[in-house]
């Protein structure tokens, strides 16, 4: 984009944040993460606006918030877990099912925060029902570790599976070359009954 044009419209949207527009302040942090050549990635810029976007009840905003005071570190935003948890449960309140799985990692690893697996496995499986494929594998994960029983966490593994997480796919793949190849086919049978009883089409 023209650094003028650029320029112009950020100018345009500052002026309609000072009347409380919600959506200039969201337009305005895209376009600072972005840059004038749309294709930057500068968080701390455009992190006061999602804030101020999310304070003023914006859901999806709110989601970016909290997923950035959470994973921060490598952007120059110091972490703060607390207002993690607050502005992911705003997003969540919105309807943000990704949320959800960034608010059960954060009690699954217990950084600042107390650990409780039973409130981690809660929001993934609350993602899990929105067929959110990372939430979907970390439930799988979560369940294997506290050492469910194995048709629970493999069926949720499959699961992320046709839902498309990468993770999952390393894990099958993984269990696949550890049991040999007669698991293989296995698993593929289970898979079809998994793709019939959730309406996925195999591509």
């Amino acid at each position: 984009m023209d650094i003028n044009l650029y320029n112009e419209i950020v100018s345009k949207l500052k002026i309609a944040i000072d009347n409380g527009d919600v959506q200039a302040m969201v337009d305005l942090a895209d376009m600072y993460f972005r840059g004038p050549d749309m294709n930057e990635t500068n968080i701390v810029k455009a992190m006061p606006y999602y804030r101020m976007a999310a304070d003023s009840g914006d859901a999806v905003s709110a989601g970016i918030v909290g997923s950035t005071l959470y994973y921060a570190g490598i952007d120059g935003i110091e972490r703060d877990v607390q207002s993690a948890v607050k502005y992911t449960k705003i997003a969540i309140e919105g309807g943000v099912t990704p949320a959800l799985t960034v608010l059960g990692e954060i009690y699954e690893e217990g950084r600042y925060i107390e650990q409780d697996y039973q409130k981690a496995l809660h929001y993934y499986t609350l993602a899990s029902e929105q067929k959110d494929p990372s939430g979907t594998y970390k439930k799988a994960a979560l369940k294997y570790k506290l050492d469910y029983e194995f048709n629970d966490w493999f069926t949720d593994l499959l699961t992320a599976y046709l839902y498309g997480d990468e993770e999952a796919s390393e894990m099958i793949d993984d269990y696949i070359e550890s049991k040999g190849e007669d698991t293989y086919l296995i698993i593929q049978t289970e898979l079809d009954k998994l793709r019939a009883k959730l309406g996925i089409t195999e591509e």
